[in-house]
């Protein structure tokens, strides 16, 4: 059997591949938003570009991770960058294949978006081990003012006017999830440290 020493000897070099791919997306994600972005004025940018931003918070992230630094170890941040990982990865595979059902065709870009925001969604899960859920106040209501920018100002993706509604409800009820599961997430973890500790 590895010792625990062995598997971090291997652990860190696929980290460090693991952020150069997330770098990588991040800039690819930023450049599929161009068209969008040359239209939108700069200072809503923050409001349009939901995935790569929230790729780009998960590579400095894990960045801080691997050079040991704080920044990783904020738990406001930590728990903004996995409601944004869980959040937009599924939203977009919904959203990718409800775009089906209008009739856009299945392409090679369309299954792309599919996987990697897939794959968002799961480093959300691979995060959530290291979240302790406290602000969830702020964490939600960054989610919502999200929400209220995209679909009443108007930075949502650009998307088929037929789907615009159900993105919109689906946004909201991921937000409502999360603060759900925040919630009992910071009173697990509180119930832990008052009375599990003293059993």
């Amino acid at each position: 059997m590895l010792h625990t020493d062995s598997l971090r000897q291997y652990l860190r070099p696929f980290l460090w591949l693991v952020l150069l791919a997330e770098v990588l997306g991040s800039i690819y994600g930023y450049y599929w938003y161009k068209e969008q972005l040359s239209q939108t004025p700069w200072y809503l940018w923050i409001f349009t570009w939901d995935c790569p931003f929230y790729a780009t918070l998960f590579s400095i992230w894990l960045f801080s991770y691997l050079r040991n630094s704080s920044l990783h170890k904020n738990n406001l941040f930590t728990a903004i960058t996995w409601t944004g990982l869980i959040k937009y990865g599924i939203w977009t595979v919904i959203i990718v294949q409800d775009s089906y059902y209008w009739g856009s065709p299945v392409t090679i870009d369309s299954l792309g978006l599919q996987i990697s925001h897939a794959i968002l969604f799961i480093q959300g899960l691979i995060l959530i081990a290291k979240v302790r859920f406290r602000n969830i106040a702020f964490a939600t209501a960054w989610m919502m003012l999200n929400d209220y920018m995209d679909y009443f100002v108007g930075t949502y993706p650009w998307m088929r006017p037929e789907q615009i509604r159900i993105a919109m409800w689906l946004a909201i009820a991921l937000t409502l999830l999360l603060y759900g599961l925040m919630n009992r997430f910071q009173i697990k973890s509180w119930w832990n440290s008052n009375f599990q500790s003293n059993t």
